[in-house]
């Protein structure tokens, strides 16, 4: 029984530190895997498994590789954003893949890139027809992006002339039952405005909804709780 508390007390200071550490470490990890992103976390992942399973190897040591990790990684990130020579010495260049609808063929051997991956990065960016493509870059991190030409981009409002109410975000009201009374101030609105809202809808309890936001044009979008329909 001390083996399996001792065990559970060593994994949840190691889940407590990692949830530290990648915090310094900034969202980059998570959001934006890289070559380089990717092998941080195969390493964290290695020495949190020696810190919570091994109990020959000395705990101390693991904490000290985790937190030189971690320092490392925040140094990194900082010249990476100050300093452009360190930028290009971490950081691959974007390599072109298409060039006005034409497959430059020498940039998929250096990256390596086959031609069915190429044209299932660029079904995945809803292009079909590589004529259509004006500029493909293939990014460092193994993204396309992909420039359609001018006139097989899609027509947008502004091309029409054709102007656009101006759209914000969805102000909170109620999540899970309990009200956002900080979102009610800010928008000048009290609870009696609120539940004359849910009236309505036919609402007579708050605690019946699930959510509820105020959009850009003062309407109120209600979703109950356990709804069946």
């Amino acid at each position: 029984m001390e083996i399996v508390l001792f065990s559970i007390l060593r994994t949840i200071i190691a889940y407590a530190v990692l949830l530290i550490l990648t915090r310094l470490m900034g969202r980059m990890i998570i959001s934006q895997i890289t070559f380089f992103d990717f092998i941080i976390a195969i390493v964290l992942g290695s020495v949190t498994r020696v810190f919570v399973v091994d109990s020959n190897a000395p705990k101390y040591s693991s904490m000290v590789v985790l937190i030189t990790f971690t320092i490392l990684t925040i140094l990194i990130n900082y010249f990476d954003i100050k300093s452009v020579k360190f930028r290009k010495i971490i950081n691959d260049k974007p390599i072109l893949v298409v060039k006005n609808g034409k497959i430059i063929d020498r940039n998929l051997c250096k990256i390596p890139l086959s031609i069915n991956d190429l044209l299932m990065l660029l079904r995945e960016k809803d292009v079909f027809d590589i004529s259509e493509v004006d500029t493909a870059l293939c990014e460092y991190d193994g993204k396309l992006s992909v420039l359609l030409k001018p006139e097989n981009q899609p027509v947008t409002p502004e091309n029409l002339n054709i102007k656009t109410k101006y759209k914000t975000l969805m102000k909170d009201l109620i999540i899970d039952g309990e009200v956002i009374n900080k979102n009610l101030l800010i928008e000048h609105k009290n609870i009696e405005w609120l539940n004359n809202k849910l009236h309505t809808y036919h609402i007579e309890n708050i605690k019946d909804v699930f959510y509820a936001g105020l959009d850009s044009d003062g309407d109120v979008y209600v979703s109950l709780k356990n709804t069946k329909e």
